[in-house]
């Protein structure tokens, strides 16, 4: 009998846990551009919400990853966007990409942004 009690508070135990990390609000958020186009890019500008970020010079078919602290972008409870500028050599926008979700004001884990061989933009 003690041990069937045991084995029952063991299993409420283990599920609480597994409850409790389902809820734990995550702190890092990953940025991937990928570069699948011919051409290097000079400049790419990243905005998340109010959070902005450049880096420079990536490379044809390369990819650069940024890993970001959610403290660091104000969220709010209803949407999230997500917009990336891409210049050129001159400085001009020659592409940008857009996402936008009104599901809810959270930031998924990850997110990837794909500038192809046609220049297209994608985040996803």
């Amino acid at each position: 009998m003690k041990n069937k009690i045991s084995a029952y508070c063991f299993l409420i135990i283990v599920i609480c846990f597994f409850i409790n990390c389902s809820f734990v609000k995550q702190n890092k958020v990953e940025i991937t551009i990928e570069n699948n186009s011919k051409q290097v890019i000079d400049t790419a500008s990243i905005l998340i919400q109010d959070y902005k970020f450049s880096t420079y010079n990536i490379k044809p078919n390369t990819i650069f990853t940024k890993i970001i602290d959610v403290d660091s972008i104000t969220l709010n409870s209803h949407d999230v966007m997500i917009r990336a500028y891409f210049l050129n050599s001159e400085k001009r926008n020659y592409k940008n990409g857009f996402y936008y979700t009104d599901l809810g004001g959270y930031l998924n884990n990850r997110y990837t942004i794909t500038v192809d061989n046609d220049l297209n933009v994608k985040i996803r």
